[in-house]
């Protein structure tokens, strides 16, 4: 069924009588306008010399929507807004090229379900753009914004040739400078937005109080902004999360007014759909989005959302999302569409997006399994611009089977971890000689040397010598064909003292090391809360023994030798 949206009218329509509002105050310069036909009153919001967001509400009748009409200009008007001119009569039948079409009265249009709309504004003009893919058929439609544009079909030889065309004609258009429309149900109630520069400083402050996020949640429901309503719920589903009457009806609250919360990644957001096929999913906290996930569906696949290429197109977007104004934690995970992961442009994009994002403490880069991608078809790229903006983050995820890690300087991490199938000397060299004073937890895969692996037992000395390391209490030195080498070196190690927790897993260690290298010293472990010693090439007996180091003790899931291997072959889990 379509979709019924509300934009400018077209020419000859009757025009209400509108009324028009501006505020500037410092960097601040917004517009507001508002007008009524019949029940319903219309109004439009935004930054001056933009098209700005038109709500609508059903009042019931005409004195309601008077009265509502009435009441909303007071408010406006105690907040500083100041009337510039009210407009009545009838549409020009052919706009002069003057004409502001932001200015323009509003009509209802259908947008076919499925159909993708595109706008742009530049200058003075201002242009639609909508393609609707329909089996071996498409159908475009184009003209100026407040028309009802023109229209041309297109059938092809069959429904994958159609869906390529179409897929090739929304690239050409954003590459013009059009943007993605949201153009889903929109909410009845006006979203009314608020915002306290005040309570927000104190928020990104420190952005894991929740007290101060309901002091500012309070504040919006009094202002009538929509998102204090939602906190509110949120906020009561945190502390009762089996009570599903509250979680639907904040679910139903996110759905109805998503164009207002997610911004310009609305139109990328379907919580219905699988994880191959989502470009965008949100865990909220109390009003606001806590952690977003961004990555690029399959092109082979038949997600209803916009294609993206590359995900560095939403981490652009981050910036002009209202929600993910206090947004703790990010995940890439698919960066493109086709062909072998690269990150590169979304690492970039993130850079310039990162000072924008004040309480950002949490980024994930590649999360993304064997099914999505394999390990060595992925490349992280250089990271040397990203340390610079990422002073506040606490926690640091990367995955991939190549990467360029440079100077790392993290003074506020916590946690780092590594996992690639081919780790470069040069790469744990960065690590190894990394500021980041207060981690308190390293974990690092090497891979195999047929992936790119050119990691010697001298490179890992400096991490052994817990150089740099002071506040280190869980160590991963793991996925290596260096198992045997790197587990005989702890034993008189400095960091092994300092540790609560050990993970060497997925390594060739075997049992002949833990008897002659290992178990003679085997006091130096007992200290440990835990030992990971899974999926490694331990014989029954050695399981046994490895136990005897300390209290809890991992040696699952072990790798027995292949009858193919010859004396040489060095185990590593994960190398392609």
């Amino acid at each position: 069924m379509p979709v019924t949206i509300v934009y400018r009218s077209g020419p000859g329509e009757t025009m209400p009588t509108k009324r028009y509002f501006e505020f500037s105050e410092g960097p601040s310069n917004k517009f507001w306008e508002v007008w009524c036909e019949g029940a319903e009153l219309f109004t439009r919001y935004g930054k001056i010399g933009s098209s700005g967001q038109l709500t609508v509400k059903d009042t019931g009748s005409k004195d309601a929507a008077k009265k509502l009409h009435d009441k909303l200009v007071k408010e406006k008007t105690g907040k500083g807004y100041v009337e510039k001119g009210a407009q009545k009569g009838k549409a020009k039948a052919k706009p002069s090229g003057k004409s502001n079409a932001a200015t323009e009265a509003p009509a209802r249009v259908e947008i076919p379900e499925g159909a993708f709309r595109l706008e742009v504004v530049e200058g003075k003009s201002a242009k639609f753009w909508q393609i609707a893919l329909d089996g071996k058929t498409y159908t475009i439609t184009f003209g100026k914004l407040g028309t009802p544009g023109q229209t041309q079909k297109k059938k092809l030889k069959d429904e994958w040739a159609a869906k390529m065309e179409h897929n090739k004609l929304l690239a050409e258009k954003k590459r013009k400078g059009y943007q993605y429309i949201y153009t889903g149900p929109q909410p009845k109630q006006p979203a009314q937005p608020a915002s306290n520069a005040q309570l927000e400083a104190q928020i990104a402050k420190d952005p894991a109080n929740d007290d101060n996020l309901a002091v500012y949640a309070d504040w919006l429901q009094e202002q009538g902004d929509v998102r204090g309503e939602l906190a509110g719920l949120q906020l009561q589903v945190a502390k009762h999360p089996k009570d599903k009457k509250l979680a639907n009806a904040a679910n139903k609250l996110l759905d109805e007014y998503r164009a207002y919360l997610f911004g310009p990644l609305a139109v990328y957001y379907n919580p219905k759909l699988a994880d191959d096929d989502r470009a965008v999913g949100a865990t909220w906290r109390a009003g606001w989005i806590d952690e977003l996930e961004l990555g690029a569906p399959n092109i082979w696949g038949d997600s209803p959302v916009p294609q993206v290429p590359d995900v560095e197109e939403l981490v652009r977007l981050l910036p002009k999302v209202p929600s993910a104004k206090f947004l703790r934690s990010l995940v890439i995970t698919r960066p493109t569409a086709d062909g072998e992961f690269q990150f590169a442009k979304s690492v970039e994009a993130l850079v310039k997006a990162m000072p924008s994002l004040p309480a950002l403490r949490r980024v994930e880069i590649g999360r993304f399994s064997y099914t999505d991608s394999e390990l060595s078809w992925s490349h992280l790229g250089p990271m040397q611009r990203f340390w610079p903006v990422a002073k506040h983050v606490e926690f640091l995820k990367l995955r991939a089977g190549s990467m360029d890690l440079g100077k790392i300087v993290l003074p506020e991490a916590r946690e780092f971890q590594l996992e690639t199938g081919g780790l470069d000397k040069r790469d744990l060299k960065s690590i190894a000689t990394a500021t980041w004073p207060k981690l308190e937890r390293l974990g690092v895969w090497f891979g195999k040397e047929y992936y790119g692996c050119t990691c010697s037992p001298k490179d890992v000395q400096p991490i052994v010598d817990a150089k740099g390391l002071g506040k280190l209490r869980h160590l991963g030195l793991k996925n290596t064909q260096l198992g045997n080498e790197i587990f005989a070196m702890l034993p008189k190690s400095k960091i092994l003292k300092q540790l609560e927790s050990l993970d060497l897993s997925m390594s060739h260690i075997t049992t002949d090391v833990l008897k002659r290298d290992i178990l003679p010293h085997k006091a130096a472990f007992s200290h440990l809360a835990s030992l990971d010693l899974s999926r490694c090439r331990l014989d029954k007996e050695g399981e046994k023994l490895a136990k005897q180091l300390c209290k809890n003790v991992d040696v699952s899931r072990q790798d027995r030798p292949s009858e193919w291997e010859d004396e040489d072959y060095r185990y590593a889990a994960v190398g392609e």
